[in-house]
C-alpha cells in the first residue's frame, strides 16, 4: 500500500484522466455535430455521406482510445479491434449506406457520448485528490509560508473574516495531524483511481473491440 502512489498502475490512471477529458472533449463534440447535421436530412438522402462520415472516424477514434487504454491501463483494458466491415464491394453510394448498419462504429458513437460526463468526473477526482492528499501531506514543509507572508498563523479550518474570536487556524500539533490526514489521502487516492478507471476499462472492452483471448 506504501509503493502504490508511485505505482506505474497509479500514474497510468491519472494521466488516463488528464489525457481523457481534452479527447472526451473532442470525440463527443464531433458526433454530436454530425448526428445533428445528418440524422435531421436522412430522409433526403444528404444525410446519409454525413452519418457514413461519423461511423467512419468513430471506427478511427476508436483504435485510438484502444491505444491509449492498453498503453495507461494494462491489460484490464486490452482488447482487439472489432471486426471488419464484411463487404466493401460495390460504388460509393453503396458503401456509403452499408457503413450505417456497421454496429462497431455505433457503439463508438455511443462510447463518444457516456465517456463525456464520466471523464469529467475521473478528471476532477484525479485533480482534486492528488492536489488535496499532497498539499497536507507536505502541509509542515510549507506552513511557515501563512505568518511570514499573510496575518493568519497557519491554514485557516474554519471561521470567518481575519482575526474573528471563532477561527481555527491548523498550528502546533494541528500541522501534525493534518499531515497525518494528507498521507492517508494520498495512500487511498491509487485505489479510488483505480475504482474510477475501472467503468473506463468496461467502457473500452463493451464499445471498442472484441476481449483478448
Amino acid at each position: 500500500m506504501l509503493r502504490a502512489p508511485f505505482s506505474r498502475q497509479a500514474w497510468g490512471a491519472h494521466a488516463w484522466a488528464w489525457s481523457g477529458l481534452p479527447v472526451a472533449i473532442a470525440m463527443f463534440a464531433w458526433s454530436l455535430v454530425l448526428v445533428c447535421v445528418g440524422a435531421p436530412l436522412i430522409s433526403t438522402a444528404l444525410g446519409i455521406p454525413v452519418l457514413a462520415l461519423l461511423l467512419t472516424t468513430a471506427r478511427g477514434l476508436g483504435a485510438m482510445e484502444r491505444g491509449r487504454a492498453a498503453a495507461l491501463l494494462g491489460p484490464r483494458a486490452a482488447v482487439e479491434a472489432p471486426e471488419p466491415l464484411p463487404d466493401r464491394s460495390g460504388g460509393v453510394w453503396l458503401r456509403m449506406w452499408r457503413r450505417l448498419g456497421d454496429p462497431a462504429g455505433w457503439k463508438a458513437v455511443l462510447y463518444a457520448v457516456v465517456s463525456f460526463p464520466w471523464s469529467i468526473v475521473t478528471f476532477v477526482m484525479s485533480a482534486t485528490l492528488l492536489a488535496t492528499g499532497w498539499a497536507l501531506f507536505t502541509y509542515p514543509a510549507w506552513a511557515w509560508v501563512y505568518p511570514r507572508y499573510t496575518s493568519d498563523p497557519g491554514m485557516q479550518f474554519y471561521g470567518f473574516w481575519t482575526d474573528h474570536p471563532e477561527n481555527f487556524y491548523l498550528t502546533g500539533v494541528w500541522v501534525w495531524a493534518t499531515a497525518a490526514a494528507g498521507l492517508v489521502l494520498v495512500l487511498v487516492t491509487p485505489w479510488v483511481m483505480r475504482g474510477l478507471t475501472a467503468v473506463d476499462a468496461a467502457l473500452v472492452r463493451g464499445l471498442l473491440g472484441r476481449r483478448r483471448g
